[in-house]
């Protein structure tokens, strides 16, 4: 009987809540077991990671070069679409298990193969080495379909983007121009992406986007995405 009591006792102990008083009124308490930071329901749903993507760009650019007029264009000189390799930053929060919007900021560099043009009495060609530069910072808003372990998302980003493409010229016996080309704008890119859920935190995300004014110009990534709420939470 004493045995029973006591385990009785233990148990009821152990489901007792622990109240505290919340104000001069007696009996005005606020009762709790284990406090809210238990239930991920209540927390913040902000998202955010890092990953690796990659720009294809058609675009053309015509060179300037410092004090002498030369004519020249990344597409005369390019053998194919500019491309750069990078990192990025990817943040934001959900507005619901179906919709989320946040901001990401990213840079890219590229080496191209390039072909040497004659041009105005110059012998014209990308610069060796890095060639070309290409970094953005872009707010998205998006929707999102939730299906178990894997998240199918659609998502629209006015980027305001910057590209840079350098040049070099030499005429006969002289020295070496450098020379550049770029542009600095906005750009309206829709993405879509397929997110896989490693753990009940983190995404491994596979996306891809196309500037909508321009649609060979595109861009491809993968991102890895930590969530405060599992599986994006309740709500």
């Amino acid at each position: 009987m004493a045995a029973a009591l006591l385990v009785t006792g233990s148990a009821s102990a152990r489901a007792t809540k622990h109240c505290v008083e919340t104000g001069t009124v007696v009996g005005e308490t606020q009762c709790r077991s284990f406090g809210t930071s238990w239930a991920t329901e209540r927390s913040i749903p902000f998202f955010g990671g890092i990953g690796v993507w990659s720009s294809s760009i058609s675009s053309s650019f015509a060179a300037k070069f410092s004090g002498t007029t030369i004519a020249a264009d990344s597409a005369q000189l390019s053998p194919g679409p500019l491309r750069a390799h990078g990192g990025e930053l990817r943040v934001g929060i959900q507005l619901s298990p179906y919709a989320y919007l946040g901001f990401g900021y990213g840079l890219a560099l590229g080496a191209n193969s390039s072909r040497t043009i004659e041009s105005d009495g110059y012998r014209v060609a990308l610069r060796d080495g890095i060639n070309f530069i290409h970094g953005r910072f872009a707010p998205f808003v998006g929707v999102r379909a939730p299906l178990g372990r894997v998240s199918l998302r659609a998502e629209l980003a006015p980027a305001v983007q910057v590209q840079l493409v350098l040049f070099k010229a030499t005429a006969a016996g002289g020295p070496e121009k450098p020379g550049s080309a770029g542009s600095i704008g906005v750009i309206l890119e829709p993405r879509l992406a397929v997110d896989y859920w490693l753990t009940p935190d983190t995404t491994l995300s596979l996306w891809s986007g196309a500037n909508a004014m321009r649609p060979g110009d595109l861009t491809f990534g993968l991102s890895l995405m930590g969530h405060l709420r599992a599986f994006d939470g309740a709500y």
